[in-house]
């Protein structure tokens, strides 16, 4: 069953990234039946200086940048889902979209050529269901609120 557009949202918490990037190999296998991190729909971007760690993904805009770039309309947003979707018969491989992501949520993959974007594996994504940790997590927005209140709390 579909879930409504925004009820729900991929999460990051970064103090619980161990920076292992099993989310980005279950995602190129989910996708593309290999583990592959170079064609994986999201990143973890390791700030080793720092110690901490980013997950890069499309983070379904509210206003999409790149759906506006794209000079044929090949990019929409999927009414029932509120994803972010590619028509690749209309798709000309401009990569326009993905300059136009301010979030680096558009990856080029090098085997297939083309654009690829998170689309919450049809709302149950894989890297939420692999995160050991839980890191990543998928909620339901009413959720949020409670979330971001436990976590300022110190997670009590």
């Amino acid at each position: 069953k579909a879930v409504a557009r925004m009820e729900k949202r991929l999460v990051f918490d970064s103090s619980k990234c161990t920076g292992c990037r099993v989310c980005e190999m279950i995602c190129s296998l989910r996708h593309t039946g290999g583990c592959n991190p170079a064609r994986s729909r999201i990143r973890i971007i390791n700030q080793k200086r720092e110690g901490t760690s980013t997950l890069m993904r499309c983070r379904q805009c509210g206003k999409p940048p790149c759906v506006g770039s794209c000079p044929v309309d090949a990019l929409s947003r999927n009414d029932a889902t509120g994803v972010i979707t590619v028509d690749f018969e209309t798709c000309i491989g401009c990569n326009e979209c993905i300059g136009a992501c301010p979030l680096g949520g558009i990856i080029l993959d090098p085997v297939e050529n083309q654009i690829a974007i998170c689309d919450l594996c049809g709302d149950d994504p894989a890297c939420a269901q692999f995160c050991a940790t839980g890191a990543t997590s998928y909620v339901r927005m009413d959720r949020m609120a409670q979330l971001s209140a436990s976590s300022q709390r110190g997670g009590k």
